[in-house]
């Protein structure tokens, strides 16, 4: 759950983003996770859904695995966090992220999704991808995965 207040509007990152609605301090938690916000999902509860949910599941793309390997999908403005190779918030620990450094208002919040997503995860999107391919995996997954892939190799 974002601990601090935000607001989304157009990202020039990717899409929709997560923006500071006031000054944010180095240190400060930003997120913490919570039962009722990040609905916490067994892996056992994915493998036994029809093939439609799987689909829609998988299309939602507004989840990470956790270190358990449940999948968490947040329900607020946390979903819609774009990834950085510089982010400005960064996991203290599983269940708690924090300001990396001073952000300011209308400055877009961001997190490294390598740092929450399974390199396996990453490994699935991105074998045998090259520039030729990113189009598709901007149109699939969002511009992030694309430009991590190309960086990858």
């Amino acid at each position: 759950m974002i601990t601090i207040k935000t607001y989304l509007s157009k990202s020039n990152i990717s899409g929709i983003g997560v923006f500071a609605a006031e000054d944010i301090s180095k240190g400060t938690t930003t997120w913490r996770h919570s039962e009722f916000f990040d609905l916490t999902i067994p892996p056992d509860k994915i493998e036994n859904l029809s093939i439609e949910e799987k689909i829609l599941f998988e299309n939602l793309r507004y989840y990470w695995i956790d270190h358990s390997g449940n999948y968490v999908m947040p329900l607020d403005h946390d979903r819609f966090i774009n990834h950085s190779f510089d982010p400005n918030i960064i996991s203290k620990d599983a269940y708690t992220e924090i300001a990396a450094r001073d952000i300011k208002a209308h400055e877009e919040l961001t997190s490294d999704y390598r740092a929450i997503l399974p390199e396996k995860m990453w490994d699935d999107y991105c074998k045998n991808r090259s520039e030729e391919h990113t189009s598709e995996l901007q149109s699939r997954f969002g511009i992030s995965y694309a430009v991590f892939c190309l960086k990858k190799k």
